[in-house]
Parts: structure tokens; C-alpha cells; sequence
């Protein structure tokens, strides 16, 4: 498989190992199906069922879906089982509702008879809490072109990595408002790592007036996933102060490592304009 995992099911790790898997599809959309080649090494005679429980699990490790069946899928008996490797296909539905992010499958082995579900063990005879196979992704869906040509346009790129296409907020606001701001990434090369993005408004003197810092997506959908020539969009909603003075706010828009909190450099035009842009629209802030 080209990835292993080597978890050892049973009382005693001694039963069937989970050696490893290929992901037929590593990404898809909502209402879609994922697709996974699950391998298989017998460790030992026996003579009975087993079943395979898959958890899809979403954010905060939540169960977003389940799928229970015959280990073996009726291949095999579950009274003779197979002898050395073996491998089985296992698709698991995507809820249409899903989130768009990062999911894992967590597999759990249970002894049909006895309904007592095994537990795991690597090959260092350590246990294993959980056995999770992925990450996989459920893809976020493209904006529109009707969206993004009513967006406005902008061309600011982080490295070779991130390119912001375009974006779109309210251009005016009151105290207190909470306000929005769409950003339209396209990714130029995967990413090296998972980063976040600061927007921040600026008073006329550059001073910070608010902020918000988030992986995109409400940190749902990292950058390490984003496929080279996706278009991501990315809503941030900031809370304005209640003493906010009116006026006219830029907005500047950043990347940075977590936990160094060291900037990414942007360029525009051909030129490298700093560690941060300044979006050309100008925020009118009103009594």
C-alpha cells in the first residue's frame, strides 16, 4: 500500500493487522463518495467474523458518518480466513451537508460473536487509542464567474505559493458593526505548510484599529490541502470597536507561520511591496 499503518487488532495485537491503505480518491465534493483499498495481513488462525467499523471523522474529530460491514466483504468466510495478505474496497458517502475540509476515517475491528471490538496495537506492542487512516479532503466548491468578475480585482502574490485574485467587503460601517470581508485565493503551488491570514484595519495614521487572525475557512480548510490552481473563498467577519472614530480605514492583508509568527513577503506588479497589502478601497466609517 503506499500508506502503511501496521495496526495490530486483537487482546493481544496478535490477531489481523491493518497494514496500510491507497486513497482511490484523496479528495471530493459534498454528496460524493470517498474511495479507499484497506490491506490486510492475517496474523494467526482463526475462525470467525469480524466486522470493520469506518468513522469519517470532520473538525474537532467529529463523527460526521459511519459505515459498519464484514471485515473480509463476503470475500472470504468468516470461519476460513485468508492466508497472508489481502485487500478490500471500501467506499464511504460524503454527507451532501459536509464541510469542505480535512476528514480522517478511524477504523475499528470487532469480533462479531461477542460484539467485543478489539483493540490496537503498532508493532512496538504500544496501544494504539485510535487508528485513523487519511487526511482526505472534501473539497470547498469554486466560486462562480459571475461571482469573481463582481468582485474587485487584485494582484498580490505570497512567494510562488498564494495569489490573492480578488476580494470584496462593505465599504461603508458604523461603531460596533461587525464587518465582512470575502478574499478569493488562488493557490499557484502547494502549500509548504498550514498558514494564517490577518486582516486588519488601519486608521488614517496606519495605527490598528481591528483585527481578526484565522486559517481560512474558519480554520477548517488550511492552506496544506489547497491544490495547485484551486480558487478558495474565504469569508472573515471583524468585530469594529464601539468608540471607533468616523473616518476613512485601509485594510491590509497578511500571511504568517504559526507558531513563529514570521510573515510571508508579498509582491505585486513584479515587485515586493512589503510583508503585508494594502487593499485600494478605502472603508468609510460613519457616526
Amino acid at each position: 500500500p503506499t500508506h502503511r499503518v501496521a495496526a495490530r487488532f486483537g487482546d493481544y495485537g496478535d490477531l489481523i493487522e491493518l497494514v496500510g491503505y491507497d486513497a482511490v480518491t484523496s479528495r471530493t465534493l459534498p454528496g460524493e463518495s470517498l474511495r479507499v483499498t484497506i490491506f490486510w495481513r492475517v496474523l494467526k488462525p482463526a475462525n470467525e467474523p469480524l466486522e470493520l467499523a469506518l468513522h469519517l471523522l470532520g473538525r474537532d474529530e467529529r463523527v460526521v458518518a459511519t459505515r459498519r460491514d464484514d471485515l473480509f466483504q463476503h470475500k472470504y468466510s468468516g470461519w476460513a480466513w485468508p492466508q497472508g495478505i489481502f485487500s478490500t474496497e471500501w467506499t464511504m458517502p460524503i454527507p451532501q451537508d459536509a464541510e469542505s475540509g480535512r476528514y480522517f476515517l478511524q477504523a475499528e475491528v470487532t469480533q462479531t460473536r461477542f460484539a467485543h471490538t478489539l483493540p490496537a496495537r503498532s508493532w512496538a506492542d504500544e496501544p494504539m487509542p485510535a487508528v485513523l487512516l487519511g487526511a482526505f479532503k472534501v473539497s470547498a466548491p469554486p466560486p462562480s464567474a459571475a461571482e469573481l468578475q463582481s468582485a474587485r480585482m487584485a494582484s498580490a502574490r505570497w512567494g510562488d505559493q498564494i495569489a490573492l485574485t480578488a476580494y470584496m467587503f462593505d465599504p461603508s460601517a458604523q461603531p460596533g458593526d461587525t464587518w465582512r470581508i470575502t478574499l478569493y485565493w488562488t493557490c499557484l503551488t502547494k502549500p509548504a505548510q498550514d498558514y494564517t491570514v490577518f486582516v486588519h484595519l488601519l486608521d488614517a495614521e496606519g495605527k490598528l484599529r481591528a483585527q481578526l487572525d484565522m486559517q481560512p475557512r474558519g480554520g477548517a480548510y488550511p492552506t496544506s490541502i489547497w491544490d495547485v490552481g484551486e480558487i478558495v473563498r474565504d469569508e472573515y467577519a471583524l468585530t469594529l470597536p464601539g468608540d471607533l472614530a468616523p473616518g476613512e480605514y485601509r485594510v491590509a492583508i497578511g500571511l504568517y507561520e504559526y507558531p513563529s509568527l514570521i510573515r510571508m513577503r508579498v509582491q505585486s506588479g513584479g515587485k515586493e511591496i512589503g510583508d503585508y497589502m494594502l487593499l485600494d478601497e478605502i472603508v468609510q466609517v460613519t457616526p
